[in-house]
């Protein structure tokens, strides 16, 4: 997303929406005029569940099912009641719009049922249980992803002025406005990349990463810059409105005509960068890629940028240098032998390629520059705020924690770098931000407990 062009229409789009208009984020925990707040999914195994054939009041765009509805299911509150399931046994989603039980019998708006399995969209002018004709599950924000450090995927949101008309991967639009400055349906934004995301608590920072990274797609007529999720008792929803402060003028529409592998098939080409990093200079690392097309092939240093259609190899070699410099070992890596990288490129990533004295194990206490040498600190617990001084880089400032929270610090990652983090005491909870791997939480420990580890040796 992030090297994809701006949008010929972006200023038009942005400005319909509402370029002064807040962000909204459409879950989270509790209830809101007597219901859950978000779009909740249904686990089923089907085999075990009632197989129903709901009746549409849009049949001829409706897959006739049947549809395996458990007794009592999770439905969205609100005007569209949407009924979401996935069958773990089959790797199916079926997906309701107006989901409704009356006289024993389910009726429904429309209905989709999507092989997890395929890329396969939906026939060109089908709606689904979405107006833009596309699956909702796969668009939602979910707290395990937050939870992980990682959401993969573009987050759906809707609008209340759309155009009649809709841009890959979208099949349908719901609209009879023709003017081309307002968006249509599958229209993608992103967070631009000048919006800072540091000061941002670690867990919202996934979310804003994940606009960057992916973006936000339109699937739905409603509210302005609203933002779907899953409701889920775990959300923070003090903490989810500090991303009110998101408005329309922070994105930019995004042309992906380029992703594009095939017109009836959400399959795209992804656009990777591949970084390679070191505690010394990274020239002398070579690159080959296969299957290799003639770009993005060479020599450090990097990044280097690609477009491809699945996953690729890259295969990194270093020198094995003699000395202080000796090559020790790689980090983020899918395979290593010796002074050789092996990484699936299916995902913008970052090597690195340690140079280190191997008599340096493990390296200084809190060196977070990894140049074998200790580095000072201090942390200020109120605002999780950390001050430090390296003896390579200087003085660095960063906001990384949670009020009452413990600082640790370790090389956690194995790249010869201590890294940063913080432990909740009240609740067992780390955070950890790896230098090679980003954020990372577990839960692990006791109400009032001291955390150990990192911060020893």
């Amino acid at each position: 997303m992030d090297t994809l062009p701006v949008h010929a229409r972006s200023d038009d789009w942005v400005s319909s929406i509402g370029r002064s208009r807040g962000f909204h984020m459409d879950f989270g925990s509790g209830t809101w005029d007597g219901g859950p707040i978000g779009i909740p999914v249904n686990l089923v195994a089907g085999s075990q569940v009632p197989a129903v054939r709901p009746s549409f009041y849009y049949p001829g765009e409706s897959d006739p099912g049947p549809y395996p509805i458990p007794t009592s299911p999770l439905r969205e509150w609100g005007s569209d009641h949407h009924v979401l399931i996935v069958d773990t046994e089959t790797c199916k989603l079926y997906e309701l719009y107006d989901a409704g039980f009356t006289g024993g019998q389910w009726s429904a708006g429309s209905g989709a049922i999507w092989d997890l399995n395929s890329h396969a969209l939906r026939p060109a002018g089908w709606t689904s249980a979405d107006a833009a004709g596309l699956p909702i599950l796969p668009g939602l924000v979910r707290y395990d992803e937050v939870a992980a450090g990682s959401i993969d995927h573009a987050l759906r949101f809707t609008a209340s002025v759309t155009q009649r008309s809709y841009l890959w991967p979208a099949r349908h639009h719901a609209s009879s406005n023709s003017s081309p400055t307002v968006p249509p349906m599958g229209a993608r934004f992103r967070l631009k990349a000048s919006f800072d995301i540091a000061g941002f608590d670690p867990r919202l920072q996934v979310i804003l990463q994940a606009m960057k990274s992916y973006g936000i797609i339109l699937a739905d007529n409603g509210s302005n810059w609203y933002v779907s999720g899953t409701p889920d008792e775990r959300w923070d929803n003090d903490l989810l409105h500090a991303l009110d402060l998101l408005t329309g003028a922070d994105f930019e529409a995004v042309d992906v005509a380029g992703l594009m592998v095939d017109p009836g098939s959400g399959q795209a080409q992804v656009a990777a960068t591949l970084t390679v990093a070191s505690t010394n200079p990274t020239s002398g690392v070579t690159i080959s890629v296969s299957p290799n097309d003639g770009s993005g092939q060479g020599s450090g240093p990097t990044p280097f940028t690609r477009l491809y259609d699945g996953a690729v190899q890259v295969t990194l070699t270093a020198p094995a240098v003699s000395g202080n410099n000796t090559f020790r070992v790689w980090s983020g890596c899918t395979s290593t032998s010796g002074t050789t990288c092996v990484v699936t490129l299916d995902g913008s990533r970052t090597v690195w390629a340690n140079y280190r004295d191997p008599a340096i194990t493990p390296p200084a206490r809190n060196d977070f520059d990894g140049d074998g040498r200790s580095d000072i600190g201090c942390y200020d617990p109120p605002r999780g705020n950390w001050y430090g001084f390296s003896s390579t880089d200087g003085f660095w400032q960063t906001q990384f924690g949670f009020a009452r929270t413990l600082p640790v610090t370790g090389d956690f990652d194995g790249d010869g770098r201590f890294d940063i983090g913080c432990y909740h005491p009240a609740g067992g909870d780390w955070y950890v931000f790896k230098s090679t791997e980003g954020f990372w939480t577990t839960r692990f420990g006791y109400e009032g407990t001291v955390p150990l580890g990192g911060t020893l040796r």
